[in-house]
């Protein structure tokens, strides 16, 4: 059947005027190097006829694992003087790693990468010299321990990272930048005074997210006016303050040997500018959280900005 496709693909290329093409997509596990040279025609192909969305697609349909990975992204195609009139960029399963002649591509907007070994070094190269991005997303990159935004296009307005067992990440965006995590609390945060990061949504699958929140976003992220907090948590009262934060959901998890809601109050107390909270509890501490909301509201009455507080159900 991939011998079939590939034949198919390769007549439809071969009989094609070689301008008009708008998307350009291959979704098939082809991740096998005896399809490599096909893959790179095509994609040579699908650049020099113009094309603004080039999706590459090679993940299989069962079990994919990144140590299958073996096809690696021909980066060359893009090492030509003139620009390339690609916007979107989607890479699934294969390797990244920019050339030595490689000179950005001028018109990107968006980059997805799925499934992508690359490393930290290789990526910063390539967002050093794509000056339109507007939209960064990472999921399951393999090879990126340490995740360096500050040399970054100043278009950049979305930043959306995934189970990228990330170690570290330093983000020095400086324009309002709307960014999504999702993985562990382990991941550190490096301070960059250049960033105003003002909106972010985290979503914790190991680790303290609320120990997390006062310990790395909080004197690590100050501009921060909007953040939504998934997570378990054990903590209690905390230290350190959000001093422009005005948006908060929570979406909390407690511990089975305990139901401490002092975290709640620490976050009332620790945002002096704090104007809306919404709180997803889940059903085991729902009548808890009912209760503590009603001594939040006598709390809040000190609180001039505060105007809103409600729960919801956990989803």
């Amino acid at each position: 059947m991939k011998a079939k496709f590939v034949r198919c693909v390769n007549a439809i290329i071969r009989n094609h005027a070689g301008t008009g093409v708008k998307p350009f997509t291959v979704k098939r596990n082809l991740n096998n190097q005896k399809y490599a040279h096909y893959l790179d025609r095509w994609i040579y192909f699908a650049v020099s006829s113009g094309a603004k969305e080039l999706t590459l697609d090679l993940v299989p349909r069962w079990h994919p694992h990144h140590r299958d990975i073996q096809y690696s992204f021909p980066s060359c195609n893009f090492a030509a003087p003139e620009h390339t009139s690609i916007e979107h960029l989607k890479l699934c399963f294969c390797y990244l790693r920019p050339s030595p002649t490689f000179i950005g591509l001028s018109n990107l907007k968006t980059l997805d990468l799925s499934y992508v070994r690359i490393a930290g070094e290789d990526l910063g190269s390539l967002l050093s010299c794509t000056l339109a991005l507007e939209q960064l997303k990472l999921k399951f990159c393999p090879g990126l321990d340490y995740l360096k935004l500050s040399d970054v296009p100043c278009k950049l307005n979305y930043l959306d990272v995934r189970l990228c067992w990330l170690k570290a990440m330093e983000i020095g965006v400086q324009n309002p930048v709307t960014f999504n995590y999702y993985g562990a609390a382990d991941v550190k945060l490096i301070p960059n005074r250049a960033s105003v990061l003002k909106e972010a949504n985290f979503e914790l699958t190991a680790g303290d997210a609320v120990e997390f929140a006062f310990s790395e976003l909080a004197p690590h992220v100050p501009k921060l006016e909007a953040l939504f907090l998934s997570g378990f948590t054990e903590s209690g009262i905390q230290a350190n303050r959000f001093h422009c934060l005005k948006h908060l959901q929570l979406k909390m998890m407690m511990r089975p040997k305990g139901y401490d809601l002092l975290c709640l109050v620490s976050f009332l107390d620790a945002a002096p500018l704090l104007e809306a909270l919404t709180v997803h509890p889940s059903a085991i501490l729902r009548q808890l959280v009912c209760g503590w909301l009603m001594v939040s509201l006598i709390q809040a009455m000190k609180c001039r900005c505060l105007v809103g507080i409600r729960i919801t159900p956990h989803s």
